[in-house]
């Protein structure tokens, strides 16, 4: 999720769709880009059957930019997060309580968000870095790393 054009906000529209281009469909994992909107890809996770919602966005966590940090729901609160259609508590409560499922906030800390600025050096490799660790854990868990090294290129490092 992330604002496009709000330079370090796109980092997680860029984590999704790097994600999305290399494990493509799969019967148990689903990669969304919800913009500026994440809220609109409730439907999806809904027929999807979502057990788990992992939420990839710039957030103010306090650190040096590009530093990534795991924020469960009840830690959502504390952070100051970019300007989304709804907050994404409110959006996490939802799924939680329709869907059943459970929502993590992946935060990565930007370095800025201005209009019309590009992502800064330190997001994109935090951008790489998640594509990885996610790819490795989620779409190929039994991956060695020799065959993840193989893939240097389509994980854009």
């Amino acid at each position: 999720m992330g604002a496009e054009l709000n330079g370090d906000d796109a980092v997680g529209l860029r984590v999704a769709d790097r994600l999305a281009s290399l494990v493509g469909q799969q019967e148990n994992l689903l990669v969304l880009n919800g913009g500026s909107l994440p809220e609109s890809t409730s439907g999806a996770l809904r027929r999807f059957h979502s057990t788990l919602v992992l939420f990839v966005d710039a957030a103010d966590l306090g650190k040096t930019a590009g530093a990534i940090e795991v924020l469960e729901t009840q830690r959502v609160g504390g952070a100051s997060f970019s300007t989304h259609g709804m907050p994404l508590i409110m959006l996490m409560d939802y799924l939680a309580e329709e869907l059943g499922c459970e929502s993590v906030l992946i935060g990565v800390q930007p370095e800025w968000v201005d209009f019309d600025s590009p992502l800064s050096d330190r997001a994109k490799k935090a951008a790489t870095r998640l594509v990885k660790e996610l790819y490795h854990l989620l779409a190929a868990p039994n991956l060695d790393e020799e065959e993840l090294l193989a893939k240097k290129e389509d994980l854009g490092v």
